[in-house]
């Protein structure tokens, strides 16, 4: 790695169908050398850690030019065998708060935390054994718009509990909601069962976007709850949730 950086570095673990909300829980398993590697190497210089989407290049849902620039950064160094450019990571992601590691026998590690900030990839700066990145901080900034969005969300999602619970759905528990509007945002992406595309796309958004977004969402589920008794004991079929 060059010592001439201008931003923070970060490592990367990239996984396949699997994005990190901010302040969501997580516990994940490491077992791949190059990433027990990558820990043991963090843990020991205080070099953060940030979970990241890795989709197939010829699917990835992330926009072309930022598929073309993570390209040709990290082409910008030889191969190693590695999965890229075949597979290759976003550029938003977010930063591992890591509470609590526990090394196996066999020296996988077992991980848990909580999700910290967004960042945002500027450049590779390592390829092998595990990918570092310079990165920036993504704000959030404060709008009354996002109270709005809040009171908008609490309403609809007490009818779709309502709803889900005349069709017998009564392990649908209240949540109790943060009262900081970029917190309760993290809460409601991280409580629903989305497709990695579409969390990845949350992740990405301004609070009021992501706050609109996931209320049209629960929305389009209303509407295609048919009316009346569903099967039983099916699940029903039109819920994602």
């Amino acid at each position: 790695m060059s010592n001439e950086r201008t931003r923070p570095i970060v490592a990367l673990f990239p996984l396949p169908n699997v994005v990190q909300f901010p302040t969501a829980p997580f516990t994940y398993h490491i077992y791949e050398p190059r990433y027990r590697t990558m820990l043991a190497e963090c843990l020991a210089q205080n070099i953060p850690i940030a979970m990241v989407l890795c989709e197939p290049r010829v699917n990835h849902s992330a926009p072309q030019h930022t598929i073309d620039l993570m390209e040709d950064s990290i082409n910008a160094f030889p191969s190693n065998g590695d999965e890229y450019p075949i597979r290759l990571p976003h550029d938003v992601c977010t930063l591992l708060s890591i509470e609590s590691h526990f090394v196996n026998d066999d020296g996988r590690v077992l991980i848990q935390g909580i999700g910290g900030a967004r960042i945002k990839i500027t450049g590779i700066v390592q390829r092998s054994p595990y990918l570092i990145a310079e990165w920036v901080g993504l704000s959030e900034v404060p709008s009354h718009a996002n109270t709005a969005a809040r009171h908008a969300f609490t309403f609809v999602y007490e009818r779709y509990l309502h709803v889900m619970r005349t069709f017998g759905e009564q392990h649908r528990q209240r949540i109790s909601w943060s009262d900081d509007d970029v917190t309760l945002s993290w809460q409601i992406a991280h409580a629903f069962r989305l497709a990695p595309s579409i969390k990845q796309m949350l992740l990405t958004m301004s609070t009021i976007t992501r706050m609109r977004t996931l209320i049209r969402l629960l929305r389009a589920e209303l509407r295609t709850i048919p009316h009346g008794q569903p099967p039983s004991p099916h699940v029903p079929p039109w819920s994602w949730n």
